[in-house]
């Protein structure tokens, strides 16, 4: 999710809103605001806590559901690359 949500990601394009990084050390990233992002983007430096890892916590607010997303994505019935380049 690290390169895919809108805080993160590099390309504000291929952004989906889904949550929040838990345990992280941020810092601003300015390379998407340039690239037309609409928010101040971060960058991950690493964990808050090293012995503890990064998590994931979802936003029950956000349009997209991160668990949803990524089931989606990795099962092998389905095809992402469908959505953007339909078939039929």
């Amino acid at each position: 999710m690290l390169q895919i949500e809108q805080r993160y990601a590099l390309l504000p394009f291929l952004a989906v809103q889904t949550g929040k990084a838990t345990n992280t050390q941020e810092e601003p990233n300015p390379l998407p605001r340039l690239l037309g992002a609409e928010e101040d983007t971060q960058t991950i430096v690493g964990p808050r806590i090293s012995r503890i890892p990064i998590g994931w916590r979802s936003d029950a607010q956000a349009p997209t559901d991160a668990q949803d997303f990524v089931n989606r994505f990795w099962t092998p019935l389905s095809d992402m690359t469908e959505w953007y380049f339909p078939s039929g």
